[in-house]
Protein backbone atom coordinates (compact mmCIF):
# COMPACT_ATOMS: atom_id res chain seq x y z
CA UNK A 1 0.00 0.00 0.00
CA UNK A 2 1.41 3.40 -0.79
CA UNK A 3 0.55 7.12 -1.08
CA UNK A 4 -1.71 7.94 -3.89
CA UNK A 5 -3.89 10.53 -5.40
CA UNK A 6 -7.40 9.91 -4.32
CA UNK A 7 -5.08 8.61 -0.80
CA UNK A 8 -4.05 12.97 -0.76
CA UNK A 9 -7.95 14.12 -1.54
CA UNK A 10 -8.89 11.58 1.39
CA UNK A 11 -11.00 9.83 -1.31
CA UNK A 12 -12.02 6.46 -0.73
CA UNK A 13 -10.18 3.82 -3.46
CA UNK A 14 -10.70 0.35 -3.18
CA UNK A 15 -11.24 -1.41 -6.71
CA UNK A 16 -11.14 2.38 -8.30
CA UNK A 17 -7.96 3.46 -8.63
CA UNK A 18 -5.46 6.00 -8.91
CA UNK A 19 -2.01 6.45 -9.67
CA UNK A 20 0.45 7.40 -6.57
CA UNK A 21 1.95 10.19 -5.88
CA UNK A 22 5.54 11.88 -5.63
CA UNK A 23 5.64 10.45 -1.70
CA UNK A 24 4.04 7.29 -2.82
CA UNK A 25 6.86 6.85 -5.26
CA UNK A 26 9.37 7.85 -2.42
CA UNK A 27 7.56 5.40 -0.57
CA UNK A 28 8.37 2.68 -2.85
CA UNK A 29 11.27 3.42 -3.04
CA UNK A 30 11.87 2.91 0.73
CA UNK A 31 10.47 -0.14 0.76
CA UNK A 32 12.46 -1.35 -2.07
CA UNK A 33 15.70 -0.43 0.11
CA UNK A 34 13.98 -2.82 2.85
CA UNK A 35 13.70 -5.75 0.82
CA UNK A 36 17.24 -5.80 -1.13
CA UNK A 37 18.88 -8.59 0.74
CA UNK A 38 15.45 -10.79 1.02
CA UNK A 39 15.25 -13.45 -1.70
CA UNK A 40 12.37 -13.61 -3.48
CA UNK A 41 11.38 -16.12 -5.64
CA UNK A 42 7.91 -14.56 -7.33
CA UNK A 43 5.37 -11.80 -7.26
CA UNK A 44 1.94 -12.05 -7.52
CA UNK A 45 -0.08 -8.57 -7.16
CA UNK A 46 -3.53 -7.43 -6.92
CA UNK A 47 -3.89 -6.15 -10.37
CA UNK A 48 -4.52 -2.70 -9.65
CA UNK A 49 -2.30 -0.09 -10.89
CA UNK A 50 -1.12 1.65 -8.19
CA UNK A 51 -0.05 -1.91 -6.53
CA UNK A 52 1.81 -3.15 -9.38
CA UNK A 53 3.56 0.01 -9.95
CA UNK A 54 5.01 -0.15 -6.34
CA UNK A 55 6.32 -3.97 -6.70
CA UNK A 56 7.55 -2.83 -9.82
CA UNK A 57 9.50 -0.26 -8.12
CA UNK A 58 10.61 -2.32 -5.24
CA UNK A 59 11.80 -4.97 -8.05
CA UNK A 60 13.43 -2.99 -9.65
CA UNK A 61 16.69 -4.57 -10.97
CA UNK A 62 15.35 -7.89 -10.15
CA UNK A 63 14.38 -10.18 -12.87
CA UNK A 64 11.30 -11.07 -11.33
CA UNK A 65 8.29 -11.52 -13.14
CA UNK A 66 5.06 -9.54 -11.81
CA UNK A 67 1.90 -12.18 -11.65
CA UNK A 68 -1.43 -10.15 -11.42
CA UNK A 69 -4.34 -12.03 -9.41
CA UNK A 70 -7.33 -10.12 -8.94
CA UNK A 71 -8.20 -12.42 -5.46
CA UNK A 72 -5.62 -9.50 -3.61
CA UNK A 73 -7.90 -6.58 -5.41
CA UNK A 74 -8.63 -3.82 -2.20
CA UNK A 75 -11.70 -4.53 -0.41
CA UNK A 76 -14.80 -3.36 -2.59
CA UNK A 77 -16.00 -0.46 -0.43
CA UNK A 78 -19.27 -0.57 -2.98
CA UNK A 79 -20.95 3.01 -3.15
CA UNK A 80 -18.46 4.98 -1.49
CA UNK A 81 -16.07 4.08 -4.05
CA UNK A 82 -14.37 7.27 -5.47
CA UNK A 83 -16.32 9.53 -3.06
CA UNK A 84 -14.60 11.47 0.21
CA UNK A 85 -13.88 9.22 3.24
CA UNK A 86 -16.24 12.05 5.23
CA UNK A 87 -19.17 10.82 3.61
CA UNK A 88 -17.93 6.91 4.85
CA UNK A 89 -17.20 8.06 8.10
CA UNK A 90 -20.81 10.28 8.33
CA UNK A 91 -22.41 6.94 7.42
CA UNK A 92 -20.46 4.85 8.96
CA UNK A 93 -20.88 6.60 12.57
CA UNK A 94 -24.77 5.34 13.17
CA UNK A 95 -24.01 1.99 12.26
CA UNK A 96 -20.04 1.21 13.04
CA UNK A 97 -20.44 -2.06 14.37
CA UNK A 98 -22.04 -3.37 11.03
CA UNK A 99 -19.69 -1.20 8.86
CA UNK A 100 -16.80 -2.73 10.24
CA UNK A 101 -17.56 -6.23 9.11
CA UNK A 102 -19.74 -5.82 5.69
CA UNK A 103 -20.54 -3.74 2.84
CA UNK A 104 -22.64 -5.38 1.50
CA UNK A 105 -26.05 -3.43 1.73
CA UNK A 106 -23.97 -0.82 0.03
CA UNK A 107 -23.10 -2.70 -3.45
CA UNK A 108 -19.60 -3.45 -1.47
CA UNK A 109 -17.66 -6.70 0.32
CA UNK A 110 -17.41 -8.41 3.51
CA UNK A 111 -14.64 -9.07 5.04
CA UNK A 112 -15.33 -12.35 5.25
CA UNK A 113 -15.44 -12.27 1.28
CA UNK A 114 -11.68 -10.32 1.15
CA UNK A 115 -10.74 -12.83 3.78
CA UNK A 116 -12.28 -16.07 1.89
CA UNK A 117 -10.88 -14.71 -1.60
CA UNK A 118 -6.99 -14.02 -0.46
CA UNK A 119 -7.10 -17.53 1.36
CA UNK A 120 -7.94 -19.01 -1.56
CA UNK A 121 -5.51 -17.35 -3.53
CA UNK A 122 -2.62 -18.16 -0.26
CA UNK A 123 -3.92 -21.74 -0.59
CA UNK A 124 -3.18 -22.29 -4.55
CA UNK A 125 0.81 -20.32 -4.05
CA UNK A 126 1.05 -22.78 -1.08
CA UNK A 127 0.47 -25.97 -3.21
CA UNK A 128 2.16 -24.25 -6.29
CA UNK A 129 5.29 -22.97 -5.34
CA UNK A 130 6.03 -24.88 -2.06
CA UNK A 131 9.27 -23.54 0.18
CA UNK A 132 9.57 -20.43 -2.26
CA UNK A 133 10.11 -16.67 -1.09
CA UNK A 134 6.86 -14.64 -2.99
CA UNK A 135 5.93 -11.06 -2.53
CA UNK A 136 2.63 -10.18 -2.58
CA UNK A 137 1.57 -6.65 -3.62
CA UNK A 138 -1.83 -5.60 -2.37
CA UNK A 139 -3.59 -2.76 -0.26
CA UNK A 140 -4.32 -1.76 3.22
CA UNK A 141 -7.50 -3.17 4.28
CA UNK A 142 -7.24 -6.09 2.37
CA UNK A 143 -3.55 -7.48 3.13
CA UNK A 144 -4.31 -6.33 7.25
CA UNK A 145 -7.47 -8.48 7.05
CA UNK A 146 -5.16 -11.35 5.15
CA UNK A 147 -2.66 -10.68 7.49
CA UNK A 148 -4.81 -11.13 10.51
CA UNK A 149 -6.28 -13.98 9.41
CA UNK A 150 -2.99 -16.00 8.86
CA UNK A 151 -1.06 -15.09 12.12
CA UNK A 152 -4.01 -14.21 14.65
CA UNK A 153 -2.48 -11.49 16.96
CA UNK A 154 1.27 -12.07 15.93
CA UNK A 155 1.31 -8.50 14.78
CA UNK A 156 1.29 -6.76 18.28
CA UNK A 157 4.45 -8.09 19.42
CA UNK A 158 5.97 -5.56 16.22
CA UNK A 159 3.13 -2.51 16.68
CA UNK A 160 1.43 -2.75 19.96
CA UNK A 161 -1.22 -0.10 19.07
CA UNK A 162 -1.88 -1.68 15.72
CA UNK A 163 -5.03 -0.09 13.81
CA UNK A 164 -4.31 -0.63 10.37
CA UNK A 165 -1.53 -1.14 7.49
CA UNK A 166 -0.02 2.38 6.58
CA UNK A 167 1.50 3.42 3.19
CA UNK A 168 3.86 1.21 1.83
CA UNK A 169 4.15 -1.54 5.13
CA UNK A 170 6.02 -4.61 4.74
CA UNK A 171 4.98 -7.54 6.69
CA UNK A 172 7.77 -10.64 6.00
CA UNK A 173 5.61 -13.84 7.10
CA UNK A 174 7.07 -17.26 7.18
CA UNK A 175 4.97 -20.76 7.54
CA UNK A 176 2.96 -23.45 5.80
CA UNK A 177 -0.86 -24.08 5.73
CA UNK A 178 -0.90 -24.87 9.29
CA UNK A 179 1.34 -21.82 11.10
CA UNK A 180 2.41 -18.52 9.80
CA UNK A 181 4.16 -16.19 12.20
CA UNK A 182 5.00 -12.46 11.39
CA UNK A 183 9.16 -12.08 11.76
CA UNK A 184 9.94 -8.67 10.48
CA UNK A 185 7.31 -5.20 9.65
CA UNK A 186 8.91 -2.57 8.19
CA UNK A 187 6.75 1.05 8.42
CA UNK A 188 7.82 3.90 6.63
CA UNK A 189 8.51 6.56 9.30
Amino acid sequence: KEETFFNKMDYNQGWFDSPLTELGLKQAEKTKEFIKDIHIDYCFSSPSERAVDTVEMMLDGRNIKIIRDKRLKEMNFGMFEGYPNSLFRAVNAGISEVMEETLEDFDGESKEQVINRELDCIRELEKNYPGQTILIGGHGVSLKELMLALTKDDIYQFIPDFKWMSNCDTVVIEGDQLNYHIVDYYRIK
